[in-house]
């Protein structure tokens, strides 16, 4: 696990995805017994608590564009010739459609 001062030192380029949403997990459990116990919020925490879901979001939006790239070519390879070349004309054709003769 970690501590309060790991949070406080935050380190976004360490933690995999898993130690990060336990973080964020922790930072919420910790802002909310502030709240509880009627005491003010550190800024510190509230600026990691973002920090954490904004970097949980666009790792998680990393992985699901590289899985989109792996499936778009697998995808590519199962065309056929006669497929593959359709596109690539109907590629030139709207290329070459606004460029003067």
């Amino acid at each position: 696990m970690f501590n309060l001062e790991q949070l406080k030192n935050l380190d976004l380029q360490r933690p995999d995805l898993e130690e990060l949403v336990a973080m964020s997990a922790a930072a919420t459990a910790i802002h909310g017994e502030f709240e509880k116990l009627s005491v003010d919020v550190p800024e510190w925490l509230d600026t990691r608590a973002r920090e954490l879901k904004r970097e949980i979001r666009t790792r998680q939006q990393d992985s699901v564009d590289k899985r989109v790239r792996e499936i778009k070519a697998r995808m590519d390879t199962l065309k056929t010739p006669t497929e593959k070349r359709a596109e690539l004309q109907a590629e030139l054709e709207k290329l070459t459609a606004n460029q003067p003769q």
